[in-house]
């Protein structure tokens, strides 16, 4: 018999009344290899190079073919193994011999200190997030009745500028689409956002010397708590951004700082959540990487279902880890947490190639000095793709694997960018091309991330086989017509 899941997402909401109700859901100094480059030739030796990436090198040399050694030229340099930090890499001449060398790449957690400091680092980055929303009273009938809730969340620092710092969460901890809206301006978002970091963590509660509001709420802060204001956000990636200024973040932790952001992340490897299980206080959990990609449907406003793109860990989470940091095994971040099966630690992540571009996109838009353009505003190319041909493919390099998959035009929107391209239908899309920067299309959903990443007066070009050949367009700059905002 298939077994059926249901999907939450990880937010906690608390209703506020005359009395509180509680309600259900809503090794930094490792290294790893970057490069091995041949720098040096001499009449009887080749010497290479090997880059690391904390900045130091090292070299080892090989006989050079050319000099009384003809046919031992090297064929390939593959990593082989790499075990408790220790990578090791095999070097395959033409004359079918092999040598190895090892390296200390520190590139995996192998011991309970590595754990430690990788999760001391990322601490300096967590916050607690607290949302108050003016909702429907379901308790009534009538349209104007309404209750003050508080949903609790998680976010983590996504930078810090001179003037504000600014925290990535989930777009369901700053919006809730059953707001009563006569009370609200008719918008949906959060009317307070209080948020307290990692050590700090302070709470809420009944002032009973305070007279109640007008919901019949006595809701007060306690401890050093930053008060935060809503950039933006994308209701289908499940992505906000919220800012506060950063004099008041260094005010109460003059370390706090943002989080490092990973390129990419694979199945296997380590995810450690760090959030506020279950709204009493901020913890951590350790999985890993359960599977790359899958879809899902969420309903993220609290009314719609929408299908997302999303990486599933079985790391432990709970309601209140929305919004929540997750790191790889040296402290960056591959992923934001927002939704499982909690009882079956079947556990969802937005992964990192979705949340760098939205993130960019939001920030961007919001400091760009033009009103009109705030919010999550994204490029349309005016295609429709279909993958074929998937597989998984293993890098002897780098020691990982991936799937990859054909990415195939089915369809082209006339008068649009993709027509401007010369795109045509049938054509496989390998590569885009932005401001003469090469992105690889592997998969159907990295030209989301090109669509996120465009601004106006970019130049784009677009890589592609066309019956077996290959080819690149001619050049387009984008211009503001080609952008349009995304309605919630």
């Amino acid at each position: 018999m298939k077994k059926k899941f249901k999907f939450v997402i990880c937010a906690i909401l608390t209703f506020i009344f005359s009395a509180l109700i509680f309600v259900g859901c809503s090794n930094p100094n490792g290294k790893f290899v970057v490069s091995i480059e041949q720098s040096d030739v001499t009449t009887t030796e080749i010497t290479y190079t090997v880059t690391y990436s904390n900045g130091t090198t090292s070299t080892f040399t090989v006989p050079n073919a050319t000099a009384g050694q003809p046919g031992r030229g090297i064929v390939s340099i593959d990593k082989t193994s790499s075990i408790n930090g220790v990578d090791t890499f095999t070097i395959t001449y033409s004359d079918e011999t092999t040598s190895f060398f090892t390296i200390e790449s520190g590139s995996s957690i192998s011991s309970e200190n590595d754990l430690v400091f990788t999760t001391a680092k990322c601490l300096l980055s967590t916050l607690s997030i607290n949302s108050e929303f003016i909702i429907h009273d379901d308790n009534t009938s009538d349209s104007t009745d309404a209750v003050r809730a508080i949903s609790t969340g998680s976010g983590v620092i996504y930078r810090m500028d001179s003037d504000f710092t600014y925290v990535l969460t989930n777009f369901h901890v700053i919006y809730n689409g059953k707001t009563n809206t006569l009370y609200t301006d008719g918008n949906c978002y959060s009317q307070r956002l209080i948020g307290y970091l990692y050590g700090s963590e302070g709470f809420f509660y009944k002032d009973e010397n305070q007279a109640p509001d007008q919901f019949g709420s006595k809701i007060a802060y306690y401890g050093d708590y930053l008060e935060f204001s809503i950039v933006g956000g994308s209701v289908n990636d499940d992505i906000a951004l919220i800012k506060v200024p950063t004099a008041d973040v260094l005010a109460i932790n003059e370390n706090a700082r943002a989080v490092d952001l990973a390129n990419d992340y694979s199945v296997g490897q380590t995810a450690i959540a760090i959030g506020d299980a279950n709204a009493e206080g901020i913890a951590v959990s350790k999985g890993i990487v359960s599977v790359d990609s899958e879809y899902i449907y969420l309903s993220v406003d609290s009314v719609n279902s929408r299908k997302h793109r999303l990486m599933r860990i079985d790391t432990v989470i709970y309601p209140g880890n929305s919004g929540c940091g997750l790191f790889n095994e040296k402290g960056e971040l591959v992923g934001i947490c927002n939704s499982g099966a909690i009882e079956e630690s079947i556990n969802y992540a937005i992964p990192i190639d979705v949340v760098k571009p939205v993130a960019q996109n939001l920030y961007y838009y919001h400091n760009d000095n033009n009103d009109s353009t705030n919010g999550f505003i994204t490029c349309s190319i005016g295609i429709t793709v279909n993958a074929v041909s998937p597989k998984y493919q293993y890098d002897t390099w780098t020691g990982k694997g991936k799937i990859v998959e054909k990415v195939i035009v089915s369809d082209i929107v006339e008068f649009s960018l993709a027509q401007s391209l010369g795109i045509e239908i049938n054509d496989q899309i390998t590569h885009f091309y932005i401001n003469n920067t090469a992105y690889p299309i592997d998969r159907i959903f990295n030209i989301y991330s090109i669509v996120v990443s465009l601004r106006a007066s970019d130049t784009i070009k677009v890589g592609l086989i066309r019956d077996g050949i290959a080819q690149v367009s001619l050049p387009v700059t984008i211009t503001e017509q080609n952008f349009s905002p995304m309605a919630i």
